[in-house]
């Protein structure tokens, strides 16, 4: 081959390079834009609910005496659009072992309590603290829930002179303490949790703005979202995990008082279940269909946010049951979020 030829078979080859180049970076541009406009333009059906665990038990609340005004005064100005299905999840279950009574009263006695239990039923015990005989702790070996109570209402010397630990340092202290008593904390928040400071005046604990003056802390565990959805409580504030701790003088943590029941969900295991709109919620909401939080009586509501929630209560529930949240100024409802062909 002589050079011209040589020279003339480089360029050919250059040139076409770049034109299967540009052909290449064109077809690639054309795939992107199809890629994304053909979901929006033909997008692919949501498929139909499972329902695999038929109808479920709905929450319970108590019927609320009045009736309330409500105005929408959100950020946009509406109401939010939730998608049209939740996913539901089953409640983890735990089975009794021969071992496990002998496995919790080992746990409870290293928390200062005494190795000799009271039996209260086939599930529930009690134990007494070694140094404060009006000290207890029962325990249910089934669902792992436990009531913590003491005197320390009306006998202060419970409570060592001095502030109780900072909202921080709490949470570390009952993290500690629940991680000796063989509780699964995998789901806890960590990140998050409310305190409350108290001082006791009259055998009552009157609430603190911070912990100068406190003689006694309030910690609330929450648990993480799932699916980005939060977890809510049967409460206005707070959780169905609380604890009340003073000053301690030893190496344990000084509760005083706590409720503590921790119902997990089973992640590996749900079904998919229809929901209401938001606009078929605030109907329900407006006709009391609701868990309504109102301590200060007010009459007229102004609703500053919705949203998509899970309900875990105190009593024992089979599922994670999902919930609309309406919240104002002192406010809130939880309204069922599950349509009634679907709840019993």
């Amino acid at each position: 081959m002589h050079l011209a030829q040589a020279t003339r078979f480089s360029r050919a080859v250059i040139k076409y390079t770049i034109f299967a180049g540009i052909g290449l970076f064109i077809f690639y541009i054309i795939l992107s834009i199809f890629t994304a406009v053909v979901p929006i333009l033909f997008p692919p059906k949501t498929p139909a609910p499972t329902l695999a665990f038929g109808k479920i038990k709905k929450i319970s609340y108590p019927p609320y005496p009045q009736v309330l005004n409500y105005q929408i005064n959100t950020i946009s100005g509406n109401l939010p659009t939730f998608p049209t299905q939740i996913k539901i999840y089953k409640i983890k279950k735990s089975t009794p072992t021969l071992y496990s009574l002998r496995d919790v009263r080992a746990r409870v006695s290293g928390q200062g309590f005494s190795k000799r239990e009271t039996k209260l039923s086939d599930v529930l015990f009690r134990w007494n603290n070694e140094r404060i005989p009006e000290k207890s702790i029962k325990y249910n070996i089934l669902t792992h829930e436990f009531y913590i109570s003491s005197n320390y209402l009306n006998d202060q010397s419970q409570i060592p002179i001095g502030n109780p630990p900072s909202g921080n340092k709490a949470f570390t202290s009952i993290i500690n303490f629940l991680g000796g008593m063989g509780q699964d904390l995998s789901d806890i928040d960590q990140l998050k949790n409310y305190v409350f400071y108290f001082k006791i005046a009259n055998n009552s604990l009157v609430r603190l703005n911070n912990l100068n003056e406190a003689q006694v802390v309030r910690i609330d565990l929450f648990q993480k979202p799932i699916d980005k959805i939060d977890i809510y409580y049967p409460h206005l504030e707070g959780s169905t995990m609380r604890f009340w701790i003073a000053k301690s003088n030893s190496y344990n943590v000084n509760i005083l008082e706590a409720f503590f029941k921790h119902q997990q969900a089973d992640l590996s295991y749900f079904a998919t279940y229809p929901i209401k709109s938001s606009s078929q919620a605030f109907e329900d909401l407006r006709s009391n269909r609701a868990f309504i939080y109102n301590p200060q009586n007010q009459q007229n509501i102004v609703i500053t946010d919705s949203a998509l929630g899970y309900f875990i209560g105190v009593a024992d529930q089979d599922y994670l049951i999902p919930i609309i949240v309406f919240t104002g100024k002192n406010f809130k409802a939880y309204v069922q979020a599950l349509p009634d062909s679907v709840i019993f």
